[in-house]
């Protein structure tokens, strides 16, 4: 069966993420056979800054792929207005009649969790860079009762030994080991501190790299929900 030519625009409030888009980009591409390519900011460096495609210094590439009767998948910041891709639409279809179009949105699992679950809220520096080193401490504070979160807190300690600095979660930390993957070297005990707040530290050297911050976010919301907890802020101890 012949090849047809695909450009796949990627939009969505996770598409600049190098993490979600290189595993989206996987995914997409799986079964795709002939020249395909990813290009992640499509408009950078226009000429002249100019907005329209053919501007972009990546056109002509892009059109030598489609050509070939392959892939390819663009992304950029300036997706997310729908006029804007609506004009990369009409300048390739226009250059190359018959060429089909998709528009894709990407959006991590943290990200969903949170849209489906407004009531749980995690402060952006969760996992995320402190001053001298990243994050590594986090308390809960809720309405659930504290024999809830104690149990769901530990149920995500125990998952977050076994995710990679590549932002998996693998089987078990051999598994991560024999990949040459850095896992956590440490997971506490989950504690409740003099105010009543539930929490725990993971050791990760004090250096966490965001596809593994990323899953480390996406496991204790799982587990939060998972246990029913329904409201809950998660945050960053002033000590830590």
């Amino acid at each position: 069966m012949p090849r047809t030519a695909r450009l796949v625009l990627l939009w969505g409030p996770d598409a600049q993420q190098t993490t979600t888009l290189t595993r989206s980009a996987d995914a997409l591409l799986a079964e795709v056979e002939g020249p395909h390519v990813l290009v992640q900011h499509f408009h950078a460096g226009a000429l002249e800054d100019n907005p329209h495609p053919f501007a972009s210094r990546f056109f002509g590439a892009v059109v030598w792929t489609l050509l070939e009767q392959g892939t390819v998948l663009l992304s950029d910041s300036v997706f997310e207005d729908e006029d804007r891709r609506a004009l990369v639409e009409r300048c390739f279809t226009r250059t190359l009649p018959g060429l089909v179009v998709e528009h894709v949105r990407l959006e991590s699992a943290e990200s969903v969790l949170r849209r489906e679950h407004p009531g749980l809220v995690l402060d952006d520096d969760v996992y995320g860079e402190g001053e001298h080193a990243s994050h590594e401490s986090v308390v809960v504070t809720s309405e659930a009762p504290q024999e809830t979160l104690v149990a769901a807190l530990g149920a995500a300690a125990a998952r977050m030994t076994c995710v990679g600095e590549d932002g998996r979660e693998y089987a078990d930390v051999e598994e991560a080991a024999t990949k040459g993957v850095y896992t956590p070297n440490y997971v506490s005990d989950v504690e409740v501190d003099e105010r009543g707040r539930v929490g725990f530290y993971l050791d990760c050297k004090g250096a966490i790299e965001p596809p593994m911050a990323a899953r480390l976010r996406q496991v204790l919301l799982e587990e939060l929900v998972r246990h029913g907890v329904t409201r809950a802020h998660v945050r960053v101890p002033a000590d830590a």
